[in-house]
């Protein structure tokens, strides 16, 4: 976000829209841009946000109440209305180009008009006017570049015939006019006058990665790789598949086959030649993975020649692959947020809880065409990265996959993922107790012989607490002890909330 504060003048009310308003380049800060739409300007102290280019905000709806003016090239006011939190993003005109987030309220105070021209500058000190001679012309004080890269969004000055009408810059004009016969060879076929690019993968020898070929009904056999690269493996092995078998792989260090998910990596692969010593295999990547081996590490520092690295960055690229199919209009900002926002060990974790969504989907239910709402999965992204257990991650998983749905734009795991960021393993132990009794048809009670078992600690105290605070949250009927007598049971009934919950992250998704 930029610190250049702004003004935001409209001269049909005469008054100020929006003062310290802060510009947000969507294509350089997609995360921040998503954050704004969903969260509203209440976690920034200021007046409010100027977003563009327009085409690159998410149009999803948000959680908090703002106002928006939609704005094209001119800064004239294409649209303006209050958004509540149930309402969806608004139609929009294709001249739009940026767009007003504003505090809500400031529409009523200050009312704008469809047409009229803003006056975006500035001021000299918090709160001032525009010069009476922008307020006549209709256009903003602003001359100075935006702050950032020169590829950065800017604002555009009022008034500038060439910007607002769509016509060339003077600049352009100048430019040498492409010759004929270039024209004439691009429109018969484009790649005779750009070629596209071919990229080719660089390929590794890893002797300690193994590859296992994967059958359903039959144990893993593994194969020695020669070498592999973004794009495929070549196996070592005297068999030899037909070209175009399609063949189920799962890479991992060289050692007995991992039944552990996040030690290995699983992908599919179709043979291509066949070689002296074994055969040469082409990744069949999910759509939208984009992997880059030794090119683009996201672990920093780590050592690339080792089967974990290999492991790890296609888990990475497969676990951002599949954010973006359930939820496209969020794909540069989850990029954004695993790249810069989180550190190594909660990226580790998300892509733990990204790629167990994945599975629970995969096996359970079909998951063709299903989405989710962005602020959800940004939620479950935030909070989540912080679990340190595997239990956890899994129901985190869970709560992932149930948050999809055909429309993308159910919202009701939210008050989930708040309770999420409250519970420990203990609490997630007896509320899964207890809703196994109650489906079980068994008194939802535990003799104090069983707490040990269920929670893996004999020290009552922790337990007490961790039926209180399932209480407070609405999880677990409250109970009026604080203590319990000797031999006396205690009761764990979830409510109805609780086994809802409990379904959620188990991936199954229950209307609320």
């Amino acid at each position: 976000m930029q610190d250049k504060l702004y003004s935001v003048f409209s001269p049909s009310a005469h008054g100020i829209l929006g003062a310290e308003v802060l510009v947000v380049d969507a294509n350089q800060e997609p995360l921040t841009a998503l954050k704004v739409i969903i969260d509203g300007i209440s976690s920034h102290s200021t007046g409010g946000v100027w977003l563009g280019p327009y085409n690159q905000i998410p149009r999803v709806q948000g959680f908090a109440e703002h106002d928006i003016v939609i704005l094209d090239a001119g800064m004239r006011v294409i649209q303006a209305v209050s958004l509540r939190p149930e309402d969806h993003f608004p139609h929009h005109s294709d001249l739009a180009a940026s767009m007003l987030v504003l505090p809500p309220g400031s529409l009523a105070a200050t009312p704008v008009q469809i047409d009229e021209s803003l006056i975006i500058y500035v001021p000299d000190i918090p709160g001032a006017l525009p010069s009476p001679a922008a307020i006549a012309a209709k256009a903003p004080a602003i001359r100075q570049p935006a702050k950032g890269s020169s590829s950065a969004y800017k604002p555009i000055a009022v008034g500038n015939e060439a910007n607002s009408s769509g016509a060339t810059t003077e600049k352009a004009k100048e430019a040498p006019k492409e010759p004929r016969i270039k024209r004439f060879l691009r429109w018969i076929d484009p790649t005779l006058v750009n070629p596209p690019e071919m990229r080719i993968s660089m390929r590794r020898h890893t002797p300690e990665l193994v590859a296992y070929r994967l059958i359903a009904g039959r144990e893993p056999e593994a194969f020695h790789i020669g070498d592999i690269s973004s794009t495929g493996v070549y196996l070592i092995t005297d068999k030899h598949w037909q070209v175009g078998e399609h063949v189920k792989l799962a890479l991992q260090r060289l050692g007995p086959f991992q039944h552990e998910a996040r030690l290995r990596v699983e992908v599919e692969a179709e043979t291509v030649r066949a070689g002296e010593e074994g055969m040469g295999l082409r990744f069949l990547l999910p759509l939208g993975m984009d992997l880059h081996l030794w090119e683009s590490m996201h672990e920093s520092g780590a050592d690339m020649s080792k089967p974990e690295y290999i492991v790890s960055e296609m888990r990475y690229a497969e676990a951002l692959a599949f954010l973006r199919q359930i939820c496209p209009l969020s794909g540069d900002a989850m990029n954004q947020m695993f790249e810069k926002e989180l550190g190594l060990a909660r990226v580790a974790c998300a892509v733990d809880i990204v790629l167990i969504a994945k599975q629970m989907m995969g096996v359970d239910r079909n998951a063709i065409g299903l989405r989710a709402h962005p602020g959800v999965v940004l939620r479950i992204i935030e909070h989540g990265s912080w679990a340190e257990f595997d239990l956890i991650k899994q129901y985190w998983g869970g709560l992932l996959a149930s948050s999809c749905t055909e429309d993308g734009q159910d919202i009701s795991n939210l008050p989930h993922v708040d309770s999420f960021a409250l519970m420990r393993v203990m609490h997630f132990q007896l509320l899964a107790e207890g809703c196994r009794c109650m489906d079980e048809g068994e008194e939802p009670a535990c003799h104090p012989d069983a707490l040990p078992k269920i929670t893996g600690t004999s020290d009552p105290t922790p337990i007490y607490r961790a039926i209180a605070l399932l209480g407070e949250l609405g999880l677990m009927e409250k109970s009026t002890k604080s203590t319990y007598a000797f031999e006396e049971k205690i009761r764990i009934v979830p409510t109805e909330q609780g086994r809802n919950l409990m379904a959620r992250c188990n991936g199954k998704f229950v209307a609320a």
